[in-house]
C-alpha cells in the first residue's frame, strides 16, 4: 500500500476560519511508488495559484504569503497528471464524499478525460490522482478543489433550492456561497466547459498577460475574481484578454445541471 510521506519543513500559515475545513496537499510520486507532499497541509486554496506559477513559469518571482512557503528547488511540481492529497474533517464526511464521486466523475465525463482514481490512505486521507486537465489553469485547480469540497457537503443530493440547507458550524460553508454567487446555472456551465477553458490561449497559467505578483497571483486568479471581472464589476487589465475569450462559458444555460435546478 502507497504511503503519504509528509512536507519535511514547518509552514507558518495564517488561514482564515472555514466551516468546512478540509485539508489538500499537492503530491509527486516517489520511484517506490509513495506519495510524497510538496508541502504543508492547507485549507486556504488560493495558496494553489502561486504553486502552479512557480511550476509552469520558472521565471516567475515567488514570494511566501501569508506564510505559504514553498521550496521549488526542493519540491518542483510533476504536472503529469493532478496528484492532490484530501484531509477530511471526520471518516463520515470521508464517507460522504466517496458517495459523491459519482458527481466527480460526470463533470470529468463531460470534459472528456479519464476518472479521478482514490487511494486510500487512512481513516480521513485520501490521495486523488486526477487528469492534468485540472492543473493547466490556476482557474481550474481552483474549480477542481472546490468539486472535491462540494462532494465532501453531499452536493449530488441537494438542489439549488437546498443548498442553504447544507451547515457546518452554525454557518453555510463558504463554497456553497461562491456557487450562489456565481449562480448555480452559470456554474454548471462552468463545469462542463473546463476541457475548453483549458484551451483558451494566455501567457500564465493564472489568466494574465504579463507577470503578477505573488500577492495579486493568491488574491485574484480564483472562480469568484473571475466572475466579477466577467461582469464588469472588477475591471483587471492583466486577464482581460483571458476573461474576454471566457465570457461565454459564464452563462445560464448549461448542457447538463450537475448540480439540479429542482428535484
Amino acid at each position: 500500500m502507497a504511503k503519504l510521506l509528509p512536507y519535511p519543513y514547518e509552514m507558518p500559515l495564517s488561514e482564515a476560519f472555514q466551516a468546512n475545513d478540509i485539508k489538500f496537499a499537492f503530491l509527486n510520486l516517489t520511484k517506490d511508488g509513495d506519495f510524497q507532499m510538496v508541502h504543508s497541509w492547507v485549507k486556504c486554496r488560493e495558496y494553489f495559484n502561486e504553486l502552479l506559477m512557480k511550476n509552469h513559469h520558472p521565471e516567475f518571482k515567488y514570494q511566501a504569503a501569508y506564510g505559504f512557503n514553498y521550496k521549488h528547488e526542493e519540491f518542483p511540481l510533476d504536472l503529469s497528471a493532478t496528484r492532490i492529497a484530501v484531509k477530511f474533517i471526520t471518516n463520515k464526511q470521508k464517507q460522504i464524499f466517496m458517495n459523491n464521486l459519482s458527481w466527480i466523475h460526470a463533470i470529468e465525463a463531460q470534459n472528456n478525460v479519464d476518472p479521478c482514481k482514490v487511494h486510500d490512505i487512512d481513516e480521513t486521507v485520501v490521495v486523488l490522482i486526477a487528469s492534468k486537465l485540472w492543473i493547466q489553469k490556476c482557474l481550474l485547480t481552483n474549480i477542481f478543489t472546490l468539486m472535491v469540497k462540494l462532494a465532501a457537503l453531499d452536493i449530488s443530493t441537494h438542489t439549488k433550492n437546498t443548498l442553504n440547507t447544507i451547515i457546518i458550524k452554525d454557518r453555510v460553508p463558504s463554497e456553497i456561497e461562491y456557487v450562489q454567487i456565481v449562480t448555480v446555472p452559470v456554474f454548471n456551465n462552468i463545469l462542463g466547459n473546463c476541457s475548453t477553458i483549458a484551451e483558451v490561449p494566455s501567457k500564465y497559467v493564472d489568466g494574465a498577460c504579463e507577470l503578477r505578483q505573488s500577492s495579486i497571483v493568491h488574491a485574484f486568479s480564483g472562480i469568484i475574481h473571475f466572475n466579477r471581472c466577467v461582469n464588469e464589476r472588477t475591471p483587471d487589465p492583466a486577464i482581460a484578454d483571458f476573461i474576454a475569450r471566457i465570457k461565454s462559458f459564464f452563462n445560464p444555460k448549461p448542457a447538463v445541471e450537475f448540480i439540479k435546478s429542482t428535484a
